[in-house]
């Protein structure tokens, strides 16, 4: 009888040393926690958790159908359906803002629903396995950010594209990242506040690519305490809040001490970061039969997503991310009214320029709402850590509408600072003043003439710039120019 004992704990341990091997585990989880998908049956019964009203963790029943074996890359996928609960009562299929549900049979964690289908007539999901999800983890808290489909100086070129595509009614995506066509991961729903439909319209064209689904506008709660996180715990991914807030819903998997596992699949894929971890409330879930989605609002900040990789999220409770505190005046001159924005949005070389963008597209539509051409002088200053502040002022035209291209100098000047080739720009304050006016004052160039051929280095030469305003009379200026004393002899151009 000692000796079968013997041999079983030997197994026992053996079997535990081989799982926690090939889990590749981060040294704060434990392998006796998990179950593998080679350990998993067709048939099987498990739970479930997930918030679907308030923030209360509701348990339900799930039946695992099968493994995708080495579905992305080598990481297998598990197929589940819900059994039980408001997915099924309500017939709503799997729910954006499930991402992260963890899915327990007997007793041990397998991974989180993180996939479904469109269009759905039953709740059939894909689970990312808990394996899965620690070995990304585990590279996303020792990457660099890697950023997004860089832009890197053509930023403003491909704003404009955007924009002259999405007023004439075309398709275009500033991030053109590609998706599986039918089983793809949830979208996360992306709570905004502050904008109006039609900028709600442009925000959803450039963050559906990168799986962030924008929904009704919802304002912050208010008076709620954050209650310790558990696995099925409603957690919210901040970009920017203030007078203006973004926050994309989520689900916790699993939870070690300060460290915390959610999604079971990216929130950018951005790599090693760090965005703000809120508390959330779940309103209700809303019913569609292209995609249902949890809709929702973001609490106090909880912590900080710290690691992004395509198959987790992982965040550190109690941890505060940095922001960058920025403050946009708005004055409409033909109306004489205007309004101040303040707001914090994240500090990342590729997401900071866009909402910048975005902050301004939001203030300038609330209050110069017209969708035709006009003008925008913006005067701004960026203080970076060490260089003090930097500003410059910038007036210009646009046929498209002020509101949208007026912000562009701005999101130009501070993506060429964030990703300048020499070091690191650390930004510590935005400020901005936008002045909107309908109209058209740009004149055409027609001729430059100088009053000498030959100067000599220190002398004085008169330029004559003949214009042409639009819709008005030819015109010269005249401007006089110094040659500086240290031109070397030869032509000046």
């Amino acid at each position: 009888m000692t000796r079968k004992l013997f041999w079983l704990a030997f197994v026992v341990l053996l079997c535990g040393a081989s799982l926690g091997a090939r889990l590749e585990l981060p040294p704060w989880a434990d392998p006796e926690d998990f179950l593998t998908p080679d350990q998993l049956r067709p048939g099987e019964r498990g739970v479930c958790y997930s918030v679907f009203r308030g923030t209360k963790v509701e348990r339900f029943e799930v039946e695992v159908l099968g493994v995708l074996k080495k579905w992305l890359y080598d990481e297998d996928l598990v197929l589940v359906r819900v059994l039980s609960g408001p997915v099924v009562e309500r017939e709503s299929g799997i729910v954006a803002g499930m991402s992260g549900s963890p899915v327990y049979v007997r007793g041990k964690l397998v991974g989180a629903i993180a996939y479904a289908w469109g269009f759905q007539k039953e709740p059939i999901g894909g689970v990312t396995p808990i394996t899965a999800m620690l070995r990304g983890a585990m590279r996303a808290e020792g990457e660099p950010s890697s950023g997004l489909a860089r832009l890197g100086g053509r930023i403003k070129k491909r704003a404009k594209r955007f924009l002259r595509a999405f007023v004439e009614g075309e398709p275009f995506h500033l991030f053109p990242v590609g998706r599986p066509i039918l089983l793809e991961h949830l979208p996360l729903p992306l709570a905004v506040s502050g904008a109006s439909p039609r900028a709600l319209r442009l925000i959803s064209a450039q963050f559906e690519p990168l799986g962030l689904a924008p929904v009704v506008p919802s304002g912050r709660a208010e008076g709620i305490r954050p209650e310790p996180l558990k696995p099925g715990s409603a957690v919210g991914v901040q970009l920017m809040r203030g007078d203006l807030d973004y926050t994309a819903a989520g689900t916790v998997t699993y939870v070690k001490g300060a460290h915390v596992l959610l999604l079971g699949h990216d929130t950018l894929g951005l790599g090693k970061l760090e965005l703000p971890m809120t508390s959330v409330v779940v309103h209700d879930i809303m019913p569609s039969y292209a995609r249902s989605f949890k809709f929702f609002s973001s609490g106090p900040e909880i912590g900080a997503v710290v690691g992004d990789s395509l198959f987790s999220t992982v965040a550190e409770a109690g941890r505060r991310a940095k922001m960058i505190p920025v403050r946009i005046e708005v004055h409409n001159l033909d109306r004489g009214t205007g309004r101040t924005y303040a707001v914090e949005v994240v500090d990342h070389r590729d997401l900071t320029p866009f909402l910048l963008w975005d902050a301004t597209l939001i203030g300038g539509d609330a209050n110069f709402p017209a969708l035709s051409d006009g003008m925008c002088r913006i005067r701004y200053t960026v203080e970076v850590e060490g260089l003090g502040r930097l500003g410059r002022e910038d007036v210009l035209y646009s046929p498209l509408s002020p509101t949208l291209e007026g912000g562009l100098p701005l999101v130009d000047f501070v993506d060429t600072l964030m990703n300048n080739d020499f070091e690191p720009a650390r930004i510590k304050r935005v400020e901005a003043e936008m002045e909107l006016w309908a109209s058209r004052d740009t004149a055409r160039i027609e001729g430059i003439a100088v009053d000498k051929q030959r100067v000599e280095p220190g002398e004085e030469v008169t330029i004559t710039v003949t214009i042409k305003p639009f819709r008005g009379e030819r015109r010269e200026k005249r401007v006089v120019w110094r040659i500086p004393k240290d031109v070397p002899p030869g032509r000046v151009r």
